[in-house]
């Protein structure tokens, strides 16, 4: 705001002040002759503080914790151009049942791609594979209470990494990075469908675990 009154939109360069709103609203209703009517202060009474409800108990089953990892760019993802990512993921997983159980795939967030033990994260790295002497973050594998919880309650949990659309989509393709994750999702839900037909000999414990008509997408920020 500014004391320009008689000029309310003035360039940049013109502004000599700044006031706090209210002080400007002051000053307009001086000029106007507003006196404005005295407030009324509310009385203000202690209540009980609000209290939400408490966590969900953990499941009956135990949990057992059963990754796959094809390596950092053997993903061919669709795009203009298109680009290889990582195929890996942490699969939380019912323990001691034969049964199918619903599915919930976890997609992480933007984040840092790679690291190194002297560094730390590596912000400047805008690119997938990693460079030698760097690791990639394990972004995916951050959400471990909550899958384990989820497991614990009868659900197989897929937490995927998409590192590469964070490290190299993102900066080609910053329109299509929903397309990209869509592209990624569904990519692993082919796997997983071919695991629970008996398919995929080096993912023996997925064989008929998946219950592939019921599927939850869990998300979290840009994922």
């Amino acid at each position: 705001m500014t004391k320009d009154l008689e000029n309310n939109f003035v360039s940049i360069n013109q502004i000599k002040e700044v006031i706090a709103p209210e002080e400007f609203v002051k000053t307009l209703q001086t000029q106007a002759g507003y006196e404005g009517a005295p407030r009324q202060k509310k009385a203000r009474t202690r209540t009980q503080k609000a209290t939400g409800p408490g966590p969900v108990p953990s499941g009956t089953f135990q949990v057992i914790r059963y990754d796959y990892d094809y390596g950092d760019d053997v993903l061919e993802l669709p795009a203009n151009p298109p680009f290889k990512s990582e195929f890996r993921a942490a699969v939380y997983l019912p323990k001691d049942t034969e049964e199918a159980h619903p599915v919930v795939i976890f997609l992480h967030g933007r984040h840092h791609v790679c690291y190194s033990a002297t560094l730390g994260r590596e912000p400047k790295i805008q690119a997938w594979p990693c460079p030698p002497n760097k690791a990639p973050i394990p972004s995916h594998e951050g959400y471990s209470t909550a899958a384990t919880e989820l497991a614990s309650h009868g659900y197989v949990v897929v937490s995927l990494s998409a590192n590469a659309i964070y490290g190299i989509g993102s900066k080609q393709l910053p329109n299509l990075e929903s397309t990209s994750r869509a592209h990624l999702i569904l990519a692993h839900l082919d796997l997983l469908t071919e695991a629970n037909k008996g398919n995929c000999p080096d993912l023996p414990l997925l064989k008929g675990r998946l219950d592939l008509n019921n599927i939850g997408l869990m998300g979290h920020s840009r994922g």
